[in-house]
């Protein structure tokens, strides 16, 4: 039994066909027949986890993104896979931070998280003579001192008031410039202490950045820091050149505002990542788990459930080629211009390493230690203070409310 949010593509595509066909094949093999479990969205995680804490079955597979099955896999209602699944394997090993809870791995991951992006305005950058995002990154110089320079040549004073009136950059990319620079905030717990890297050299080089944009004027308004959509309409209306976000928030957030004439490219890597790699910290990512109370053999379950969702090159029935998956994306025409751009991010999405993060977004656990941290650092770093003066005065105050959290 599955829940609701796992149920199969509706035919009428090539892909959904092919990922039908390999679902009644893998049913056939094993014997296996699945019963889908009909749920509300806005009421399934009430239910799941009433269910849950009470021991009553409610399905042998939970779809559930990492914020909202902490808790539960904390407090034991959910099995270990271990023991059924070799977690380094190259399958999994790449994202495999994503579902695991100090020494045990509780799911198995099953989204493709989406690499951060900069959405940009080709005719400002033309018009400002700065050389093009996508056009820097096929040569492999699109670094965080290439950005800083389109925001330098883009940001510009038209009235003569010595204040700029258009800006290179939003000021909500320090939400991602951490997580680009190798920092994960608040991470994967180990001996039920979560990983607290904010203060380490890496955070301290990020923000560091982020100020020698702030102080060079090359961020737009401060006012729209906490404010996602001021950050869209600067960007739509032409006030700022760049906007810096996960892919699909951003685009469809600028596509549904009717701003259609943008390119996109990959946001560069910070310093402190070795040079060819790229981590994304992903604070949502979705994972299947097996409730304790299954009715089902586990490794029976599992044999299937990885034979279902494992797109086979070598069947030639049931394999979803997945640049024909990219070329029915890229005919939709919400979120790349060119077939360049979508090969780009889709090449950093395929050979990205995923950490998990419990900071880029301010998930509700974390939300104390998340608002502390951009009140108290973020504000005064974005104004010119010291970033390691700054991070020290709150460190103490972050690191308890940390250990708060975990003696829960």
């Amino acid at each position: 039994t599955w829940d609701n949010v796992s149920m199969p593509p509706e035919a009428g595509t090539a892909s959904n066909d092919m990922t039908l066909a390999r679902m009644e094949k893998i049913m056939q093999k094993y014997g296996v027949e699945v019963e889908w479990k009909s749920v509300s969205g806005g009421t399934y995680d009430a239910e799941l986890t009433t269910a849950l804490y009470s021991n009553v079955h409610y399905a042998d597979i939970v779809y559930l993104n990492v914020p909202k099955s902490i808790g539960l896999i904390k407090n034991g209602v959910f099995k270990p896979l271990d023991e059924y699944v070799d977690f380094s394997a190259e399958r999994f090993a790449r994202n495999e931070d994503l579902v695991r809870f100090n020494d045990k791995h509780y799911g198995i991951p099953i989204t493709d998280p989406s690499p951060y992006v900069v959405i940009y305005n080709p005719a400002i950058l033309k018009s400002s003579g700065a050389d093009d995002p996508l056009t820097l990154f096929q040569q492999g110089a699109w670094t965080w001192e290439a950005m800083k320079s389109v925001a330098e040549k883009c940001a510009k004073d038209f009235n003569g008031d010595g204040k700029n009136d258009q800006f290179g950059l939003n000021t909500t990319s320090i939400r991602f410039m951490l997580p680009l620079n190798g920092v994960v905030g608040f991470g994967s717990p180990v001996d039920n202490k979560f990983t607290v890297d904010l203060f380490d050299q890496p955070s301290i080089n990020a923000l560091e950045y982020y100020q020698s944009l702030s102080v060079g004027g090359l961020l737009d308004d401060p006012e729209t820091w906490y404010d996602w959509g001021a950050n869209i309409q600067n960007f739509v209306s032409g006030k700022t050149a760049m906007l810096m976000a996960p892919m699909w928030e951003a685009a469809i957030s600028v596509y549904g505002n009717g701003f259609k004439e943008f390119s996109v490219v990959p946001a560069p890597m910070g310093p402190d990542v070795p040079e060819g790699e790229y981590v994304i910290a992903d604070p949502y990512g979705a994972m299947a788990l097996i409730p304790e109370n299954t009715s089902v053999d586990v490794k029976q379950l599992l044999t299937f459930y990885l034979a279902y969702t494992y797109n086979d090159p070598a069947d030639p029935e049931t394999y979803v080629d997945p640049d024909e998956n990219l070329i029915e994306d890229f005919s939709a025409g919400h979120h790349w211009r060119t077939a360049d751009e979508i090969m780009a991010y889709t090449n950093v999405q395929r050979s990205a390493t995923v950490k998990n993060t419990y900071f880029v977004q301010g998930t509700q656990l974390f939300h104390e230690p998340h608002t502390m941290f951009e009140s108290h650092v973020i504000t005064p770093v974005y104004n010119g203070d010291s970033v390691k003066n700054t991070l020290d005065t709150v460190k103490d105050s972050i690191l308890a409310m940390i250990a708060e959290i975990e003696s829960r």
